[in-house]
């Protein structure tokens, strides 16, 4: 059995980039491009999604405790639209579309669509996912370990809640580029 090769938290936070990157090319040029081919992926339903996230993890502060240096968490996930639940579908499709109109750069919605295409265990997880504690050593996951780590931060219910918590936040909000508001508004 092959040794299990960790990556620095640069390579590791190199790839998410890279990776969400090559995914929102991979929709167009232009916004109008990826929204249009977005819609289309979520239309035809039988698309497989992919994601790659990596998130630094915090340690909990304790007064008159120095803090730990963070953790990270790293993982590739991907879900058949076919096997989803509408509900699930279409909170995705939002996601995605928030993300297109914010050119890759919103960062809570490439956590949302991870966590979507997770779904509480429905869906793969891909090669490489590690975890670092604050203050411990990387360590490959053990599925039951990512499991509960997701259903704690990440559950479907808890996700969905916060989409449409920030949609409300965002509709509220008087300065919104013409091209985003009727995006918002459609939402």
């Amino acid at each position: 059995m092959p040794k299990y090769r960790f990556l620095s938290e640069r390579q590791l936070e190199h790839a998410f980039q890279a990776e969400n990157a090559a995914l929102l090319s991979a929709l167009g040029n232009t916004e109008a491009e990826r929204i249009q081919a977005v819609n289309a992926i979520y239309e035809a339903k039988t698309a497989t999604i992919r994601a790659t996230y990596y998130a630094q993890l915090f340690p909990v502060a304790h007064k008159g405790q120095m803090a730990a240096k963070p953790g990270y968490l790293f993982f590739r996930v991907s879900r058949t639209l076919t096997g989803m639940s509408n509900r699930e579908r279409e909170y995705l499709r939002i996601v995605e579309l928030l993300n297109v109109a914010n050119n890759g750069t919103y960062d809570m919605a490439l956590r949302w669509k991870a966590a979507l295409l997770w779904a509480d265990g429905e869906g793969t997880i891909g090669e490489g996912f590690q975890r670092k504690d604050p203050g411990g050593q990387p360590m490959a996951l053990a599925r039951e370990k990512f499991t509960q780590w997701m259903h704690t931060h990440c559950s479907v219910d808890h996700t969905i809640g916060a989409i449409q918590q920030n949609l409300n936040r965002i509709s509220s909000t008087t300065n919104l580029r013409p091209a985003y508001r009727a995006l918002i508004d459609e939402l």
